[in-house]
């Protein structure tokens, strides 16, 4: 390896280095559970000292990210970094707040409501030597030389500016899911009341309204953004503008078929990208905002139909019920008939039997009569 200029002072220095981060090996033990091969680490650890030291020219991140993957912190990995590099090389923790892919919780997609994660990363810089051979890196890659000998870049915000608002709408949401969960238990349970799925239900549906006012202030917000967003780059609006009326992006192709200035054309499609996004926004909070009031027309449909069939159920039980009695007085009324019915042909034999006795006895006297008289002839 080539050092730099410096002689044996700087070799000097070089060899302390890499003998002081070898000397480090103990200290660490309390992330050896996951750094796979600390000799490798060290190695590393070593190779990199040297190049910061000698060319100005170095890479911490995988060391960084090996620190962090063995349970260290960002903070902690930073310190343990710096203390085996030395005093000529400053690093220190930044964090960069990045996209969710398709990260979803509840059904909601983070991304679409603007989320974003905060991600760790490490920053190194030269402080002694000569000014070209001072350095600053990160953990993303992007190394190369600092403007005006080393001086740090300015800080800028990436937080959303409704970060506040899109986390108030995330907890409606959890409610929300708690709740689902608590109707579905309910009736799961054999114990239900009719006035615990009431309550639940209002519940829900106050959950849904909220929800749909803090989106409407969330589009309302994100319109503004996108009007601040033009206003600030007006002087590019004659390649493209947002079109209110219809809500969509609109190019003037001319305009930019005409750009021959690659850094000018750079310009143009950031400008545009940021409209993109500045519309995408506008139009996931717009989505979110159709999916809460198909959620509280289903909620009260689904309501309705309940009531609809605790109704029929009522009607079906008094129906059910009226049949039982008719059917018991059915069955009365028919043993009643049977009944008088055996009673009625009781009489009517013993009416016949006497009926057959006195034509028995008119016949017997009719008898005696003619024997009478044959006597008398």
């Amino acid at each position: 390896m080539a050092l730099a200029e410096g002689g044996e002072g700087t070799t000097e220095a070089l060899a302390k280095i890499a003998a002081e981060a070898a000397s480090n090996k103990s200290g660490l033990g309390e992330f050896a559970g996951e750094v796979k091969n600390i000799d490798a680490f060290l190695k590393e650890m070593s190779n990199e000292t040297y190049k910061i030291y000698a060319t100005g020219d170095a890479d911490f991140s995988g060391l960084f990210t090996q620190l962090m993957n063995a349970g260290a912190s960002a903070d902690q990995a930073a310190a343990k970094l710096q203390g085996m590099v030395g005093d000529g090389v400053k690093m220190k923790v930044e964090y960069d707040w990045v996209e969710f892919d398709d990260t979803t919780i509840g059904g909601w997609a983070l991304n679409k409501l603007g989320f974003k994660k905060k991600v760790p990363r490490l920053t190194w810089e030269k402080v002694s030597g000569d000014a070209e051979n001072e350095f600053e890196g990160s953990t993303g890659g992007n190394k190369g030389g600092s403007s005006g000998g080393g001086s740090s870049s300015k800080y800028e915000n990436n937080y959303d500016k409704r970060y506040n608002l899109v986390e108030d709408i995330s907890e409606e949401q959890r409610t929300l899911n708690k709740l689902e969960a608590e109707y579905q238990k309910l009736l799961d349970g054999t114990n239900t009341s009719a006035s615990k799925l009431l309550n639940n239900y209002e519940k829900q549906r106050a959950s849904l309204q909220k929800q749909e006012k803090l989106n409407e202030k969330l589009l309302s917000y994100r319109k503004q953004d996108m009007k601040d967003y033009l206003r600030k780059n007006s002087k590019y609006s004659d390649y493209a503008t947002y079109n209110w009326k219809d809500n969509t992006i609109e190019i003037n192709w001319d305009k930019i078929n005409a750009i021959t200035d690659s850094e000018k054309g750079e310009k143009v499609d950031d400008y545009i990208s940021g409209l993109e996004e500045a519309q995408s926004r506008i139009e996931d909070v717009e989505d979110t905002l159709i999916d809460i009031e198909q959620s509280i027309r289903d909620l009260g449909q689904e309501q309705i139909d309940k009531y609809i069939s605790s109704l029929n159920q009522v009607r079906d039980a008094i129906i059910e019920a009226r049949q039982a009695e008719i059917d018991r007085l059915s069955s009365i009324d028919e043993t009643l008939n049977d009944q008088n019915q055996r009673m009625f042909d009781a009489v009517q034999k013993v009416i016949d039997a006497e009926r057959q006795a006195r034509e028995n006895d008119k016949t017997e006297q009719d008898i005696a009569d003619k024997e009478r008289r044959l006597a008398q002839l």
